[in-house]
């Protein structure tokens, strides 16, 4: 019975790496892309409304809130308010689609250039010919 030391290398082609590294490509501008529209649009409908906050009853909100429900609750509201701001929701976006395509270039590197088993790079000590 013959083992077959050959690996299957289908999977470790180098257009799979060509196609991972241009999908992150794509999410990476797209991204961008949907980040600055999404920034531009939030703060062109943020100019046009006129009514500010008032300091004061941002306060009195905000121990209202704490008193109620804690330090968490004061935390959850803050966090809801910071969400609504265009440039953190920019901003989210830009860091998600990096992550995603730092990923994709990761992969790519791994599919270009198969790792080798130790056993297949070190064939062994050699033995003189007699």
């Amino acid at each position: 019975m013959a083992v077959n030391s050959q690996t299957d290398n289908s999977d470790f082609s180098p257009h799979a790496g060509t196609k991972l590294r241009i999908v992150g490509l794509v999410v990476l501008l797209l991204g961008l892309v949907i980040a600055g529209l999404v920034y531009w649009c939030g703060t062109a409908s943020a100019n046009s409304s006129d009514d500010l906050p008032n300091l004061d009853d941002s306060k009195l909100l905000d121990y209202r809130v704490e008193l109620n429900v804690g330090k968490v609750g004061l935390l959850t509201s803050s966090l809801g308010e910071h969400l609504k701001d265009p440039g953190t929701q920019a901003l989210l976006i830009v860091i998600a689609s990096l992550l995603v395509a730092a990923i994709c270039f990761y992969l790519a590197r791994f599919k270009s250039h198969p790792v080798q088993s130790a056993a297949a790079q070190d064939p062994g000590p050699s033995t003189p010919s007699t």
